[in-house]
């Protein structure tokens, strides 16, 4: 069974731009690395396409922009990627597919068409989906440490140190305020930013104790920026990546909210869920120190006192040097990134990504859910009603649709193929 094959059963339900992928996909030789992404069953197309336009560049690690966002076909709702653009190989993109809950096809195939608003809250929530690493990095590829996430973006073991960093005291997400962060140069433009976090400040947890960064701490938050040029825009800038992980350096999904809290609750939770809330939190790239904790006790009188003569310069260096023209020039290469995305600003290019989350985990009314079967309502009203005449048990959520009942995004995909099957034999029986 091939790929033509395949492309006549996704279009049995009837989705408004299947033909437009028929005919596109025919025009580019049935290329197998095309796949298009779908905003038919959105209510809003214009916004989910900024957000689209950013996410899928944003999750590859390929260069450059032009060959990656997502190509409107004609006048539909359908957006071709190329998978060879964006580095991502077939055998891992058809490994994310493996959850994916609203095909109609053989699920031992490969889908050709992916509805857009699935496939990014599957890159953004990495506590229940694998995709954004595994797209990212390649599945043989994904950091399972600090040191392999270092290393993957050009900061490896041949690296001497940080180039510079500081105690922040004023954190806007570390609930103790407290953190340490460094800045790694790395090789090809590269950089990574990195911050150890701990959940109660001690004499051995205290950062301003510790001013090497060699402390006990419980949490540590990595951002790679890599290098994105567009010659459509006449722009180099640069993407983020982002890594969470614990106190001994091993990767975690979601950092505890003893220690950090995603105060935004991108994914309606205060859990920081790599990456939808560093998305959302570094919505104009690397933030600003609030607060030098060295500089500040510096003010107050207090006096740095070090065993050595080089070891106080090593920490003079570290802490006390100019970092605002770096984190300035960061950002206006992380803001070039996202214009030549979507031609939104950084904070704005953040409130869609955020809101078009939001819209996805909403619960569905009949509306919404009529919408995503491509039907009317009236039509999913009735198939319900068939259903129930013919003795068909749908499943009580299902059902309490038809009675102005919501149900939970959770349930729908879990319900989803049966309901669309109720639907297409209501349709063919009142024809």
């Amino acid at each position: 069974m091939g790929f033509a094959a395949i492309i006549v059963a996704a279009i049995a339900l009837g989705a408004p731009s299947d033909a437009a992928v028929r005919a596109d996909w025919a025009a580019h030789g049935q290329d197998p690395t095309l796949r298009y992404l779908s905003l038919d069953a959105v209510p809003n197309r214009e916004k989910w396409e900024k957000v689209i336009q950013y996410q899928i560049p944003a999750a590859s690690r390929a260069e450059n922009i032009d060959r990656q966002v997502p190509q409107r076909v004609g006048q539909s709702n359908a957006y071709r990627i190329d998978l060879s653009h964006l580095h991502w190989d077939v055998a891992d993109f058809s490994k994310v597919l493996e959850k994916y809950p609203y095909a109609i096809n053989d699920p031992d195939y490969p889908q050709l068409v992916i509805r857009a608003d699935w496939l990014v809250w599957q890159l953004a929530d990495t506590k229940n989906s694998n995709a954004y690493y595994t797209l990212l990095y390649g599945s043989k590829n994904i950091p399972k440490n600090t040191k392999e996430f270092l290393k993957f973006w050009g900061v490896g073991e041949d690296q001497t140190g940080a180039s510079f960093g500081w105690v922040e005291g004023q954190s806007q997400v570390a609930l103790q305020q407290i953190r340490f962060v460094e800045h790694f140069i790395g090789r090809a433009g590269r950089s990574v930013w990195l911050t150890k976090d701990v959940a109660k400040i001690e004499q051995q947890t205290d950062p301003l104790e510790y001013l090497d960064g060699n402390f006990t701490h419980d949490a540590e938050e990595a951002i790679a920026q890599f290098v994105k040029s567009s010659a459509r825009y006449q722009i180099r800038g640069s993407a983020q990546a982002y890594g969470l992980f614990n106190g001994k350096g091993e990767v975690q999904h979601v950092a505890p909210v003893n220690i950090v809290e995603d105060f935004n609750r991108t994914l309606g939770s205060p859990e920081l869920t790599n990456n939808a809330s560093c998305v959302t939190c570094h919505e104009n790239g690397m933030k600003d120190p609030t607060s030098n904790n060295l500089k500040d006790v510096l003010k107050l009188g207090e006096q740095l006192y070090s065993w050595s003569k080089e070891t106080a310069e090593q920490i003079e260096d570290f802490h006390l040097s100019d970092s605002a023209t770096t984190l300035q020039r960061n950002n206006q290469d992380f803001a070039s990134f996202v214009t030549a995305c979507n031609g939104l600003g950084p904070q704005e290019n953040s409130k869609v990504y955020r809101l078009g989350l939001k819209d996805y985990r909403s619960e569905l009314s009949l509306q919404r859910a009529a919408t995503e079967l491509y039907c009317e309502a009236e039509d999913l009203k009735l198939a319900l009603a068939y259903a129930s005449a013919n003795k068909i048990i749908m499943p009580a959520r299902v059902v309490g649709l038809a009675h102005g009942q919501k149900i939970p995004r959770t349930s729908w995909e879990g319900f989803y193929l049966q309901t669309a099957d109720i639907v297409k034999r209501w349709q063919a029986v009142k024809k």
